[in-house]
């Protein structure tokens, strides 16, 4: 494992295999402030629960990681909150993930599906990036299921998975409520789509201005970043 640094937060990742990016950012930085448990579905390295707490959110955090060198990060990263670190397959019962027993689920989940794209053959980067240990259908069931009505599940997808994800919620009484876009720039399609659903909800969906992540082709940070980059920068809370 190796250190990175991230504003005033030192997190370790591991050096081979699945390491955070800018979407794990943006997905902290979107989700409310809950009061009460959490849950990170496919932590990591903890990188979610992390910037939660920066922000001031409470948990307690229950963060869930099936890789053994992504879990043991986890548990470094998380030392320091009222977290716990679960090096197990979320598809699967454990007495820490009781039903209805989280305000909010969390989750950067895979977008690959197989057989499209390319296949890392570094298999925890596979995992993490494609469909191969975790479907869809297995999140919404499983988000569902540890979400007592009114909870909240807080993701993010490629916006092209969002008709699929949108039927498949449905499903499982999980209401999309707000969504926001994030665009690289103004003048290119959105690259990736933050979500927030609600167990039980009303059907009324919310969609919030755009997120533009650079100003020109020379990838120079637009305000919002900017100022998100600042955050992390001064802010030392954590």
């Amino acid at each position: 494992m190796e250190l990175t640094r991230l504003g005033g937060l030192g997190i370790y990742q591991p050096q081979a295999g699945y390491r955070f990016s800018i979407d794990s950012i943006l997905l902290a930085f979107f989700a409310p402030l809950a009061l009460g448990r959490i849950a990170d579905l496919g932590s990591g390295c903890g990188i979610l629960p992390l910037l939660l707490a920066r922000r001031g959110v409470k948990g307690p955090f229950t963060a869930v990681e099936m890789d053994t060198v992504s879990a043991r990060c986890c548990q470094i990263n998380l030392a320091h909150l009222p977290a716990s670190v679960l090096e197990h397959d979320m598809c699967m019962p454990h007495v820490a993930l009781p039903a209805g027993g989280f305000k909010m689920v969390i989750a950067n989940p895979p977008f690959g599906q197989p057989g499209r794209g390319r296949i890392s053959l570094q298999k925890s980067k596979a995992s993490a990036r494609h469909q191969l240990k975790l479907t869809w259908e297995q999140l919404w069931r499983v988000a569902a299921g540890l979400l007592p009505p009114q909870g909240k599940l807080i993701l993010c997808l490629p916006p092209r998975c969002l008709v699929q994800a949108f039927a498949g919620m449905e499903k499982y009484n999980l209401v999309p409520k707000r969504l926001r876009l994030v665009h690289g720039r103004g003048e290119l399609p959105a690259k990736i789509a933050l979500l927030e659903a609600v167990k039980d909800a009303g059907m009324e969906l919310r969609v919030e201005p755009p997120f533009i992540l650079y100003q020109d082709k020379a990838n120079t940070p637009g305000p919002e970043l900017a100022a998100l980059y600042e955050y992390l920068r001064i802010n030392h809370s954590v």
